[in-house]
């Protein structure tokens, strides 16, 4: 007899009985909108067709023009990717280093000696054509759960160390798995259950390795013009390095770190390379101070901005020159004159949401030596004050003016563009889960944007989640397309951070519960989080760019 009533989205109601597959429920055209039909949200939770259904549920089905369905289906294109690696070189491992432009992703193989292969034009063209032929054949991609000793053993044999690395810190009885021919790969997150639905995608030789390129989500049946981004390609590239010459590329190696109480020698090395990019920077601004008079630091949400600026101001003062801060936040217009969103609402990452007007005669008033009164935006009343700070700039003196425009144009449209340098700022992480599963720098960014609203903005994370997607959606339109405008580029990720920002983070992804939309986004982070050792966090420095985010910073804010 059938116990279990489902609701779809369009308000119609079936009757199943228990553990009756998603698969087998879905509609007569499997597609929407010409797109497959890949994965479904139950009860706003993503999981895979092959998904029992086991109590009374809400379904909506994803495809890959929806957030969840997006992020399958790169998910699955990875592991088809990975699979071909697999099979046509089996001594090769294939590692995703970092994102790159316009939602591609960087991969390398590394050889039995542990270092990267060149890989040829050649070996990335069979790669594709064996994925290719795996879309042809609808290859099926199966998921089981394996006891924890079984499964160890069985990725022990295909020689999966970095899955092996990071289960080692994990106690549960079974863990998922995705199998597909011979090819074994942990489940972290949902995928399709045939490789069939995978209609575009892109693998293109760069550096030794080569990018894997899906549509992006609003274009889904284009692939995206990839840009070449150099600077942001050498940044990316010079923390991997970092991190394997410190032995530190996966979560599991931070685990064993924090396991073996090394944990505050890691932090500190972390902050030197922080110290030691940062002098660097100064010295480069100090170089060319007859010229510089301002500095501008950009960069998406949660970037650590206004600590990064902060701190140069102290190593410029180290070297002999004054300088000052300003942050365009404080020039925000408020909500009345806020610009609207396409969805009714304020988008508070707008260029025009500063007073440009006010900003400029201001830039303008300073290199005339004058005198001005700098305002603050008070986030608790979303208004403007004034608290009788002034400011004027003397003769070699350095205005460092920190805000998510900073690399526009326009945002200093009014004075010489050769008195500004420019200054891109992001938390490029490097540390993978594993190889095949890499830690989205906008994860990171969202982990750390909770906790600090939380702390410091009075934002619940219900709210912080549900305006990260206008988040997104702003960085696309206002940061990125100017990175490469920038002078220099300084990667704030700090690969520690994660173990201490876990026990601040999941209490509050805790209170987002499964009536709500973002439910899903939650559960994702917290089963991610669950893959780190929680470190205490009185090792991180007082001055640390991560203390803008958890407190007790002796930086004055």
């Amino acid at each position: 007899m059938s116990d279990i009533t489902v609701k779809f989205n369009d308000e119609t109601f079936i009757h199943v009985k228990k553990y009756t597959l998603l698969s087998e429920i879905l509609p007569e055209s499997s597609d929407i909108d010409g797109l497959p039909i890949i994965a479904g949200l139950i009860n706003n939770e993503p999981q895979s067709l092959d998904y029992e259904i086991i109590g009374d549920c809400e379904i909506r089905w994803l495809t890959m023009a929806s957030h969840h369905g997006w992020r399958i289906y790169g998910n699955t294109v990875n592991f088809a990717v990975s699979r071909a690696v697999h099979e046509l070189f089996p001594s090769y491992k294939f590692r995703i280093e970092h994102s790159a432009a316009s939602g591609s992703l960087y991969v390398v193989c590394i050889g039995e000696d542990g270092h990267e292969l060149v890989m040829s034009a050649k070996d990335v063209s069979a790669i594709s054509k064996r994925v290719q032929l795996f879309i042809k054949n609808d290859e099926e991609i199966i998921s089981e759960s394996i006891g924890y000793t079984a499964g160890i053993k069985k990725l022990r044999e295909l020689g999966l160390d970095d899955k092996e690395n990071l289960l080692e810190f994990r106690n549960m009885p079974y863990f998922k798995v995705y199998k597909s021919g011979n090819y074994y790969d942990l489940a972290h997150y949902p995928i399709a259950i045939t490789m069939g639905t995978i209609h575009l995608f892109k693998l293109m030789k760069q550096s030794k390795g080569f990018l894997i390129s899906i549509p992006l989500r609003r274009n889904h049946n284009t692939l995206p013009h990839i840009k070449h981004q150099k600077n942001l390609f050498k940044v990316f590239d010079k923390r991997a390095k970092w991190g394997k010459t410190i032995n530190v590329s996966n979560v599991g190696d931070l685990n064993k770190i924090v396991q073996e109480k090394r944990f505050t020698e890691f932090v500190l090395t972390c902050e030197a390379f922080h110290e030691q990019q940062l002098s660097n920077i100064a010295y480069k601004i100090a170089k060319n101070s007859h010229s510089i008079r301002f500095v501008t630091v950009a960069g998406p949400s949660s970037s650590g901005k206004t600590t990064f600026a902060k701190r140069l101001k102290t190593h410029l003062y180290a070297l002999g020159i004054k300088a000052f801060t300003m942050s365009t936040d404080d020039y925000f217009v408020g909500d009345e004159k806020n610009p609207i969103g396409f969805d009714g609402k304020p988008d508070y990452e707008h260029l025009e949401a500063v007073d440009l007007q006010l900003f400029n005669a201001h830039l303008k008033e300073l290199l005339n030596a004058k005198e001005i009164e700098l305002p603050f935006f008070n986030f608790v009343t979303k208004a403007r004050e004034y608290r009788s700070t002034k400011l004027a700039l003397g003769k070699d003196q350095i205005v460092i003016i920190e805000g998510i425009h900073g690399l526009n144009p326009r945002l200093t449209e009014a004075v010489d563009k050769n008195s500004i340098y420019k200054i891109y700022i992001s938390p490029l992480t490097q540390i993978n889960l594993d190889n095949n599963n890499r830690i989205s720098t906008t994860d990171n960014r969202l982990v750390r944007r909770m906790v600090r609203d939380h702390n410091f903005r009075n934002h619940p994370p219900l709210k912080t989640m549900q305006i990260w997607a206008s988040v997104k959606r702003g960085e696309k339109k206002w940061i990125y397309p100017f990175q490469e405008e920038a002078d220099i580029m300084f990667n704030s990720a700090l690969d520690y951070e994660l173990a201490i920002l876990k026990s601040f983070a999941e209490p509050l992804l805790r209170t987002i519960k499964p009536d709500c939309y973002e439910y899903g986004e939650a559960v994702r982070l917290l089963n991610f989080l669950e893959n780190f050792y929680v470190a205490p966090d009185d090792s991180v420095p007082l001055n640390s760019i991560l203390r803008e985010t958890i407190g007790n910073s002796v930086i004055q804010y």
